[in-house]
């Protein structure tokens, strides 16, 4: 076995959707597989009309949409992560997505794992499951745009960050990821200058400390007031 399907193996089974299955089926979906890495401020899929599904192995992936002249971010997607699951079922296009920081991922083509879905209810039901919770998380990231103030916004994120991200530290949880203020903004719907501000609220009430541009959860609960 080569190096490069070795790391084709370790990428997929990362994945809680495909990272079991027989060696069989693995082999059938890793036949016509191909390890990409993109460097950061590039996108993964660059043609939203594509036939593949990527499985994310090291990085971050920001999918978002744009709106005029800007760019709203629906989601991050990491290690194990997948891009192209709504194309797979042809249920939409792949979203438009940049790497944060530099990605490399497995890209597999369709008609293997939709052969799989096919025939394996299990699988079927995983991926989705998946779907279903990534669609209820962009539809709460809309109604959070439209309903909820910067701040209100703002402390949603560090939240969610803070627990898909956080290790201990004695000061609080550590958010183990680096995010840029403008990251953030187009998160939260907002400008650079606004999250700027509201950071800096937090962190003089105490709420929140910076650590070499990561973010420490001092309070969490009074950052869960703030929601």
């Amino acid at each position: 076995m080569d190096e490069h399907y070795e790391r084709m193996i370790k990428i997929l089974e990362r994945s809680p959707i495909f990272g079991d299955l027989s060696e069989e089926r693995r082999d059938k979906v890793l036949a016509g597989g191909s390890v990409v890495v993109v460097e950061r401020r590039r996108p993964l899929a660059p043609r939203r009309n594509e036939e593949a599904l990527y499985v994310i192995g090291r990085g971050r992936l920001r999918v978002f949409v744009r709106d005029g002249d800007r760019e709203i971010t629906l989601s991050y997607r990491g290690p194990g992560e997948l891009l192209g699951e709504y194309a797979l079922l042809g249920l939409g296009a792949i979203p438009e997505n940049i790497a944060a920081d530099k990605v490399e991922a497995l890209r597999l083509p369709p008609q293997p794992i939709q052969a799989i879905l096919s025939r394996d209810n299990r699988i079927l039901r995983r991926l989705t499951e998946h779907m279903a919770r990534t669609r209820a998380e962009s539809e709460d990231r809309v109604r959070a745009l439209l309903t909820r103030t910067v701040e209100s916004r703002v402390a949603v994120f560090l939240l969610r960050a803070a627990e898909k991200h956080g290790v201990p530290d004695s000061r609080g949880t550590l958010i183990g990821v680096k995010y840029t203020h403008l990251e953030l903004a187009n998160y939260v719907g907002s400008t650079r200058e606004t999250v700027t501000l509201v950071l800096g609220q937090l962190r003089r009430n105490g709420i929140i400390d910076m650590d070499h541009r990561r973010v420490v959860v001092l309070d969490q609960q009074a950052l869960e007031l703030l929601v």
